[in-house]
């Protein structure tokens, strides 16, 4: 484990609670120059070129071996590109700032980019797009902000991309973006255009892409297996080891049902740094017939909690909990060890739209014994009557007939150069997770305490539906009604288990950062703010943004939508009714909560706010990730309303820490990076 993993789950350990942050999920939008052309050249890096035929001479020879390797797509070039040292600067009018970079990979099939830097402030925004503008991604923003500082983009079709970043004049200087890595997809994986086109002579049959799975293979949607779209929704396809590798994994419940995002994949996939790893969701095609999927329901970041070569597993933990219009599904699973009488793979072989693979007969116990010997019975050997299992399946879900995982895919004993190919020799390792589930005697080494925490001693349990998914265009009806309050709609959500309520957030954006709160519920698809009057729409210091989220039947509730950044350029802004005071208000139904500080990561000061909802006797101390306390920056009785106060890291060094507030009580926690 590397230094500064160690520091983030040290953390963990200590502070005992969740760390739940957007990731790779976008927010949508346009980019500035969009709608505002800007005609000036960009600064262009252009990337050497690749020796493809080298590349996958290099991917043959693994394959050869047998010894399982996650699938290769794309070639990483070491850089260092950031604000400061690359792209182009705009001045706008009202002194908000505009980068754009562009980088061109001649003869790449898609570029996905590595950053060792990212803090974006509150109301900034990061968009990449292709050439022709035909693929966007984005917008990034400080929502994606994680403790490591670092972060990672989905590749983007074509061989040329631009960045965006746009930063507004109240935040100047405050953005950090770096780029440490660039890979070039050798291989047309993710680009349906090249593969229409077709590769190069020379290439053909060599390269990976759309399609190019064994044509045994059985797309997931077939009628036929509608019985297991559950099952289905909690695969997705891994991007590993610097983002040029594939596997894949499943999403995993837990004994505690609250939706946390383990991810379960193999021992074997965990390849270069997994704060940069890109899960990718629903790539498949819509039915039977093979149509490219959807590439940007993506995650990027997570975290090793335990892992183990006897069975080849690893569980990770997602940064984030995947949104619900992903209808994403935790797969339950069972640690008896019983034997399968029949048994279904699900997994994305060779890169491809997901597919789907079956063992009608018992399924045999047994060990893996290529490279390496495991202990005996840890695996379960299957042959598939149905379809089969290539690179880029490795860490995939083998479900058994209650429809539960009992195993991840270790590999294929039978390689290419036996002379047959994967469909003729259909055989396949997994290890299994009964194995798993307690093997190694510690938290690090098995599956027991991360999957069972409330240790009910449970040895199966039933997957669950994910979160219900977000209310979509959350608008104000009557944003100039002098004289009115706000009104506002959206479209309504969607749940499994029915929803309960929607719950409506208001942000005042004079604070920095942006501040939200509860304003109140609604049953209904719309709601009044009587809270704020419309006075006029000639002030920036008043304006306010809403979000809306949804709380199913089961009590989860949705990510909030109606994010702020839509309302950046120029959306109605609110002024309250009381304007005699130039003093930030308070917000109208303030309740016990403690914001992420801002800046984060920061160097050497940052702020921290917090709201009471009355009076109480408060405390806000900070620890370092040993526990032990490095300040107290209150102690006292406090009157309701909102607080923020600073703190002056000079004399502390680098490092993760976490500050607590107290009241009555009621505790809650958050983390903070200081980076030097």
């Amino acid at each position: 484990m590397k230094p500064y993993q160690r520091l983030f789950v040290m953390a963990l350990f200590l502070a005992g609670a969740n760390i739940a942050s957007h990731a790779q999920v976008s927010q949508g939008g346009t980019p500035y120059s969009f709608s505002i052309p800007i005609h000036r050249n960009l600064h262009t890096v252009v990337m050497p070129p690749v020796n493809v035929q080298q590349l996958l001479g290099e991917d043959e020879q693994e394959e050869r071996s047998g010894i399982p390797i996650p699938l290769r797509f794309g070639f990483a070039f070491d850089v260092n590109l950031g604000l400061t040292n690359a792209g182009t600067w705009d001045t706008l009018s009202n002194g908000d700032r505009l980068w754009r970079l562009r980088i061109r990979c001649p003869g790449a099939y898609s570029i996905n980019l590595i950053y060792d830097t990212y803090f974006l402030p509150k109301w900034a925004t990061l968009y990449i797009y292709n050439e022709d503008r035909s693929y966007l991604i984005g917008a990034f923003t400080s929502d994606n902000n994680q403790q490591h500082g670092q972060f990672s983009t989905q590749p983007v079709p074509g061989s040329a991309i631009t960045l965006e970043y746009y930063e507004p004049a109240n935040a100047h200087g405050l953005g950090r973006i770096n780029i440490s890595n660039v890979i070039h997809a050798y291989r047309p994986t993710f680009n349906k255009r090249a593969w229409r086109t077709g590769a190069p002579d020379n290439l053909l049959g060599k390269i990976l892409n759309f399609g190019a799975s064994g044509p045994c293979n059985i797309n997931v949607r077939c009628p036929e297996w509608a019985a297991w779209d559950q099952q289905i929704r909690s695969v997705a396809m891994i991007l590993t080891s610097t983002g040029t590798r594939l596997c894949s994994g499943a999403l995993i419940s837990n004994t505690r049902q609250d939706l946390t995002p383990y991810f379960l994949t193999a021992n074997h996939c965990l390849t270069g740094n997994p704060n940069t790893w890109i899960i990718m969701f629903n790539y498949e095609s819509p039915g039977c017939t093979s149509v490219d999927g959807p590439t940007n329901q993506t995650v990027s970041g997570t975290t090793t909690l335990a892992n183990n070569a006897a069975s080849d597993f690893a569980l990770l933990r997602l940064t984030e909990r995947p949104p619900g219009r992903y209808r994403t599904f935790y797969a339950g699973w069972a640690a008896t060890g019983s034997i399968p009488q029949f048994s279904v793979g699900i997994h994305h072989p060779r890169g491809d739209i997901k597919k789907i693979s079956f063992d009608q007969h018992p399924a045999v116990s047994s060990r893996w014994t290529l490279g390496y010997t495991s202990p005996p019975d840890s695996h379960w050997e299957v042959y598939f009557d149905g379809g089969t299992v290539e690179h880029g399946s490795s860490g995939s879900p083998l479900f058994d007939p209650s429809r539960r995982i009992i195993g991840q895919l270790h590999g294929n004993q039978n390689p290419r150069f036996t002379g047959r190919n994967y469909c003729e020799v259909p055989h396949a390792w997994y290890g299994k997770f009964s194995v798993s589930w307690n093997y190694g005697g510690s938290s690090s080494t098995r599956l027991k305490d991360w999957l069972d925490p409330t240790n009910s001693g449970a040895l199966t349990l039933d997957g669950m539906e994910g979160p219900p998914t977000e209310p979509t265009n959350v608008v104000i009806t009557n944003p100039n009604q002098i004289g009115s309050s706000p009104q506002l709609s959206w479209s309504p959500s969607s749940s499994p288990h029915g929803i309960a309520y929607y719950q409506v957030y208001r942000c005042a954006s004079f604070y920095n950062p942006c501040n939200w709160s509860l304003i109140g519920t609604s049953t209904t698809t719309s709601y009044t703010d009587h809270g704020i009057i419309i006075r006029d729409q000639t002030s920036a210091r008043d304006r306010f943004s809403y979000r809306v989220a949804v709380v199913d039947t089961r009590g989860f509730s949705s990510d909030p939508s109606g994010l702020p950044y839509a309302n950046v350029w120029g959306d109605p802004m609110f002024k309250l009714a009381d304007t005699s005071s130039q003093a930030p208000k308070i917000p109208t139904a303030l309740t016990f909560e403690l914001n992420q500080n801002y800046p984060n990561p920061f160097n050497p000061r940052t702020e921290i706010e917090f709201s009471l909802p009355k009076r109480a006797q408060v405390s806000l101390v900070i620890y370092n990730v040993m526990g032990r306390e490095v300040a107290r920056l209150l102690n006292g009785v406090k009157e309701p309303g909102h607080y923020r106060l600073s703190w002056d890291a000079s004399d502390q060094p680098s490092g993760v820490y976490f500050y607590r507030l107290t009241a009555e009580g009621l505790i809650q926690t958050r983390y903070m990076i200081l980076l030097r």
